[in-house]
């Protein structure tokens, strides 16, 4: 899993470059870079996002986003009884998610829509739970079994940011995950803020 996120983390290097490249001889600059942070709402529950953003001067760009979503157990028993010293029992999808960006700004480039798309891997703990025989005076009368499931799906995402200053700004999406675990589509409000123009 550390060997995955530090390939991940080259990657996301990769994607953000300093040097100007050439194409088509044309040069082409990397002209925002921004982080973004904020919440959302899925059907199974609300949704907390982070992610690195690059855009280069020909509108194309790149991101890497960290999503986490979590809602009380599925397979959580009628009768359980989480006891004094136990938490609500909760599972929940991690998603660290790769995305190649497709900007459409205005002319002053203060309000500008994106479309993005990539690959993700995705964490998803899911909880099952054994009868306890000796739940004592403050435990759960259930056990809790942890299972923890890798696998790759697909990100996408459509948004409209407002960059209210130079370097400050707000982010309106509605995101998707496309996995066999735990699929979802959602919105989410985030904050912006870095080189955004």
């Amino acid at each position: 899993m550390k060997r995955l996120i530090f390939y991940v983390f080259l990657t996301v290097l990769f994607l953000l470059p300093k040097v100007n490249i050439a194409q088509n001889n044309n040069a082409v600059s990397c002209s925002s870079l921004y982080v973004n942070l904020g919440i959302g709402i899925v059907p199974s529950g609300p949704i907390f996002g982070v992610g690195i953003n690059t855009l280069y001067s020909n509108n194309w760009g790149g991101s890497f986003a960290f999503n986490h979503n979590q809602w009380q157990s599925d397979n959580l028993p009628s009768n359980y009884a989480r006891g004094i010293m136990n938490n609500i029992p909760v599972d929940f999808i991690n998603s660290f998610a790769i995305r190649a960006v497709k900007i459409f700004p205005n002319i002053e480039n203060k309000i500008r829509f994106g479309l993005e798309g990539g690959l993700n891997l995705l964490q998803y703990e899911k909880k099952y739970f054994v009868i306890n025989p000796y739940p004592g005076w403050f435990g759960s009368n259930y056990n809790e079994i942890y299972t923890d499931e890798h696998t790759i799906g697909i990100s996408l995402k459509a948004k409209a940011e407002i960059c209210v200053m130079k370097y400050f700004g707000l982010q309106v999406g509605v995101i998707s995950n496309i996995n066999q675990y735990q699929s979802y589509i959602g919105g989410e409000l985030q904050l912006i803020t870095g080189k955004l123009r």
